[in-house]
């Protein structure tokens, strides 16, 4: 017989030691009369996402979500292949607060397995709410069994290819094409490491951070949002739509309550998401140019805009020692010193000379006066062009030439954008001018560098996020080791998923993986506790079996989600 106990987002008891409904019968009928429904919005909302994780001997199989109908309020409802002991759910019960059981598992929650009819299930409310209160596992009554069993042919194996990737899915649009977000990926180069080694952890520290949701706010968090994911590949995520809080893809209103932020303007005045390569040479920081330093906008991005607690210095520091890495997109038609070089076309060099032209009716003031070529196309200074205040110059070297364009994605295409600032500067180009003055634009964007996602490509990944997380335990870094540590294993999860099947070898490929990330998380609790010496000989340990897996992984790779056209005939299958 299975133990069953469900809280409500309140900590309202919905089932007591008797079996019998409790108080809040309410959301446990609902819970009862939709539990389809339930994974249906655990899907769509992402909160299953991830790899199969084990913490303290609990294998955590899938994910949904209770709403509390008196408070609106929700609670993640973790389904576990285990029953739940009463001293295991006191043990859970401890773990509140920012980093609550109940986030970790919705992170870490993706892999499903076909239950057998000896295995017996537990379902558990977790109210993820710090100071939350847990109680201890009642013993449901036999009429739930068959409940709990239909639950578990959802979970079956057959049906998982409906849930497969679906955080990717979550910033997207229904129209666009996931298939194109899954293959390949913006890529921006990065300056080489430092050769202090400090200096070179702290940048390889900051890859990891910029890539984990745990440095925001719980609804952010909870969401998976990282900086990467807004930032991609260091650059600009011009696909990212969240419903409500977004006016187009590539858009977002950072002073909005979506993600429970510190402010909140009350307006809809979404921004476009900028490119970051070269970020740190165009001070100062932010839209309106608010900001003069990294540290400062890094910090108010955390705390102010997603929610999340204060940083420490170090997380900051790491932060932006891996932005001043990011460089623009290499561009062979362009000089140190900004000038086209002889392979620009005819066009862009004729737009190199309207760039320089000075506007009718000033005697300095032109596009290169503000964009100035050698101060890597901007200024430092900010402007007021009409669009409403002043707005910081925007370099124009960040591979950003993608819609939407301006600092509020007022424009789709870059016509737009030269025809606004010829009326409203007066410029009088004609349809000549300004065709040659876009080909100047393209010219120095140079474009963006996309990569397409294979597994060689994620375990380097893996392998540099695993540097990161062996200096945080080398220097006893606790702040770090948790977040760092879970980014491993996140990329390990999003790996997981591409192993999805039943062909030859793909069931070793899944094994391998979660042996992999139980490895890691046994080297984060030794940390966590203070056994530094044990911390370090798991994470050793497991980093050689990383090294040794790349072989097994990579023979498979072939008949996994990594080849490109059993990805399209999955994600088809999955649309029918």
């Amino acid at each position: 017989m299975a133990e069953v106990a469900v809280i409500a987002a309140d900590g309202t008891v919905v089932i007591d030691r008797a079996g019998q409904v409790g108080a809040a019968s309410d959301p446990f009928q609902r819970l009862l009369g939709g539990l389809d429904e339930l994974i249906q919005r655990a899907r769509q909302r992402g909160m299953a996402t991830g790899l199969l994780a084990q913490d303290e001997g609990v294998m955590i199989a899938a994910a949904a979500t209770l709403i509390h109908p008196r408070s609106s309020m929700t609670a993640p409802v973790v389904i576990f292949v285990r029953p739940l002991s009463a001293p295991m759910l006191r043990r859970l019960g401890e773990d509140r607060g920012t980093d609550g059981l109940s986030f970790r598992a919705e992170a870490r929650t993706s892999i499903w397995r076909p239950l057998g009819s000896q295995a017996s299930l537990s379902l558990v409310a977790i109210n993820g709410l710090p100071r939350a209160a847990y109680i201890r596992a009642g013993v449901v009554a036999r009429s739930l069994l068959p409940v709990l069993a239909f639950l578990a042919s959802i979970l079956a194996a057959p049906a998982v290819s409906a849930q497969r990737f679906e955080p990717t899915r979550r910033w997207l649009r229904p129209v666009d094409d996931l298939g194109v977000v899954l293959m390949e990926r913006p890529l921006l180069p990065l300056a080489a490491l430092s050769l202090d080694p400090e200096r070179a952890w702290l940048e390889r520290l900051g890859f990891a951070l910029f890539r984990s949701p745990d440095l925001f706010g719980e609804m952010a968090r909870r969401a998976g949002l990282s900086c990467e994911v807004c930032h991609i590949g260091g650059g600009a995520n011009r696909r990212f739509f969240v419903e409500g809080a977004s006016i187009k893809p590539g858009t977002f209103d950072v002073t909005s309550s979506v993600f429970e932020g510190g402010i909140d303007d009350g307006r809809f005045n979404p921004l476009t998401i900028p490119g970051l390569g070269g970020a740190a040479q165009t001070a100062p920081f932010g839209h309106r140019g608010e900001f003069k330093d990294l540290a400062a906008v890094t910090r108010h991005v955390i705390v102010e805009e997603f929610g999340g607690v204060e940083p420490d210095r170090q997380a900051v520091a790491a932060l932006v020692a891996h932005m001043e890495r990011l460089k623009p997109p290499d561009n062979r038609l362009l000089d140190d010193l900004g000038r086209l070089s002889n392979q620009a076309s005819a066009a862009a060099r004729a737009g190199e000379a309207l760039f320089h032209r000075v506007f009718p009716g000033s005697s300095t003031l032109s596009c290169a006066a503000c964009h100035t070529p050698t101060s890597h196309f901007g200024d430092g200074r900010r402007h007021d062009v009409g669009t409403g205040g002043l707005i910081d110059t925007p370099s124009l070297r960040r591979g950003n030439l993608l819609p939407p364009f301006m600092h509020d994605g007022r424009f789709d295409r870059l016509d737009q954008v030269v025809a606004y600032f010829d009326s409203h500067f007066g410029l009088d180009l004609d349809p000549g001018d300004r065709a040659n003055l876009i080909a100047y634009l393209e010219a120095v964007d140079g474009g963006g560098a996309v990569e397409p996602v294979a597994l060689i490509g994620d375990l380097d990944v893996v392998d540099e996020l695993a540097t990161a997380a062996a200096g945080a335990i080398e220097r006893r870094a606790l702040s770090v080791l948790s977040p760092v540590i879970g980014v491993v294993r996140r990329e390990l999860g999003q790996i997981h998923e591409r192993f999805f099947g039943e062909a030859q070898g793909l069931a070793e490929a899944r094994q391998t993986l979660i042996h992999l990330s139980a490895g890691f998380r046994e080297a984060e609790r030794h940390g966590e506790a203070g056994n530094w010496l044990l911390a370090g000989e798991w994470f050793r340990r497991t980093r050689d079996e990383l090294g040794a897996a790349r072989s097994v992984l990579e023979a498979v790779a072939p008949r996994s989600l990594y080849d490109p056209e059993l990805l399209k005939r999955a994600l088809a299958a999955r649309l029918r």
